[in-house]
């Protein structure tokens, strides 16, 4: 006897009984045929590679399955791969998709190929198709403003306290980017560095937790997510802060034409936009949101990583406070000052080394074939591994953070110009490497000095008692430290009066 089923589902779902399997089999062998003939279709006719999935699912995996191991297992899973593979091009689920990985020497072969694309590999990261995540569209513009304004513009208490040093640097470099990119005004607006600063840190974990997803179901997903309508909010919140300044300019410089007077100028980014023919409201919130997240995202990483090697060995900080002292008093404070401090320069690029950000991801724009005859096909998501970086043929001691490794470097004439912080290599790609390489790195080296000069002579710092001293896996293959760690500071009388210099 079936039992009827109010659900809707038949009896024969229900009941397991022998008759109830001899009428369900029909409809199991058809469904197993299927999955069969799929699978045969599948290894069949699907596209070939000539690389190996490195971490190809097994009979009861799945991509998303892969795609979300890699998100928490990116560094041991990364790592067997090289093992496996050495210097051979391999493929890789990472929480991008799938990936080809190439070894680190094709950093020079793929350089100057325009149509392998850093933006668009943003753009995919960030689900940059999402309404509210446009800005992250800005890197793959045709004409490339942001990064043609970034190479023009940018490269010209006595108790201890305790802070979290990742929030106390975020903060610090959403005030210092504002200043230079909008002027002293909005650097000290309360409302605009808590919402550039709120979208920055929201967007990222949002587009890196939702990497995994299929682009269709990131789009549905997005707009039932709380976290989304807060980056939504934050947006809006900017846009509402920039888009009356940006009016008021437009009127100012109408109302100078019609008197026959001088448009008033804005040295600002902008103003920089505006002339590489940015000039809607909604493509220069769009681009300034951008280069405000980069700013923020990028350079807090670094100084959050600097600090906390410094804040751990405060026997090193004597050696950077000697060097800033005899330079400054010397030189003043100006882009020869700057560059005159080798020791902390080498001090960020060791930074840089022991804990990169990945900057050569990209994504096919059309077929490409490279110089040594490798096909990359239309829409391939490709990235050079780093892991030069940490190699024991190339570095001494490559586990130990050495402060002094490149400015020792820097006394042999050989390769004195080829160790700064800004100069990118295959054996170095803190900051990318080729024609697509983080065109503000000279902005965020001079950025990151100037504040390093304030914070080591006006402070001292160490380690908090309970804070995580190692590198641990962060996302993905990344690894940095605990972003909970706390650090203790506390004043102290600087040997130089860092306000009476003028920047020169």
């Amino acid at each position: 006897m079936t039992i009827p089923s109010s659900s809707g589902v038949p009896g024969f779902l229900l009941e397991p009984s022998f008759a109830s399997i001899k009428q369900a089999l029909p409809v199991v062998t058809t469904a197993s045929l299927a999955l069969i003939s799929f699978l045969i279709f599948f290894a069949v006719w699907a596209p070939k590679s000539e690389y190996p999935l490195a971490n190809a699912p097994t009979w009861f995996e799945t991509t998303g399955s892969k795609r979300k191991k890699f998100m928490t297992d990116g560094v041991k899973i990364f790592n067997d791969a090289l093992k496996r593979y050495g210097k051979k091009p391999f493929k890789l689920i990472t929480n991008s998709g799938v990936t080809t990985v190439f070894p680190p020497e094709y950093a020079n072969i793929m350089r100057s190929e325009r149509h392998l694309v850093f933006g668009k590999a943003v753009a995919h990261d960030f689900g940059a198709q999402i309404p509210g995540l446009e800005p992250f569209l800005v890197l793959d513009h045709p004409r490339r403003v942001v990064q043609v304004v970034a190479k023009k513009q940018l490269t010209k208490q006595l108790k201890w306290n305790e802070a979290n040093i990742k929030e106390q640097m975020l903060a610090m470099v959403s005030r210092l980017s504002s200043r230079v990119f909008l002027g002293a005004e909005l650097c000290r607006n309360e409302a605009w560095l808590r919402a550039s600063g709120n979208y920055t840190v929201s967007s990222f974990k949002y587009g890196q937790a939702t990497s995994v997803l299929p682009a269709s179901l990131r789009i549905i997903k997005s707009w039932f997510s709380k976290d989304m309508k807060l980056i939504r909010q934050y947006f809006n919140e900017a846009n509402d802060i920039l888009a009356p300044i940006l009016e008021k300019r437009k009127q100012a410089k109408l109302e100078a034409e019609k008197k026959g007077e001088p448009a008033p100028i804005y040295n600002d980014m902008l103003e920089w936009l505006e002339k590489e023919g940015e000039t809607t409201v909604d493509a220069l919130v769009g681009c300034q949101m951008l280069l405000t997240m980069a700013a923020i995202h990028t350079t807090s990483e670094l100084m959050t990583q600097a600090m906390t090697h410094f804040a751990m060995n405060p026997h090193l900080v004597a050696d950077l406070r000697k060097e800033i002292i005899e330079v400054l008093t010397t030189d003043g404070l100006g882009k020869a000052a700057l560059s005159n401090l080798k020791l902390m320069d080498s001090a960020l690029k060791e930074t840089q080394r022991l804990s990169p950000i990945n900057y050569c991801e990209r994504v096919a724009a059309q077929d490409v074939t490279l110089s040594d005859g490798t096909v990359i096909k239309k829409g391939e998501y490709t990235t050079v591994n780093a892991k030069n970086m940490a190699n024991p043929q190339i570095w001494s001691e490559p586990d130990k953070y050495d402060m002094y490794r490149y400015y020792r470097m820097r006394q042999d004439p050989a390769v004195a110009n080829k160790v700064h912080l800004v100069t990118t290599s295959p054996d170095h790609m803190g900051f990318g490497h080729g024609d697509q390489a983080c065109p503000g790195r000279f902005f965020v080296a001079h950025e990151v000095k100037i504040a390093l000069c304030h914070l080591l002579l006006k402070y001292d710092w160490e380690l908090a008692s309970d804070a995580n001293p190692e590198l641990i896996p962060a996302f993905g293959e990344n690894i940095s430290f605990d972003p909970a760690n706390k650090v203790r500071f506390r004043r102290r009388r600087e040997e130089v009066d860092l306000e009476s210099l003028v920047f020169k």
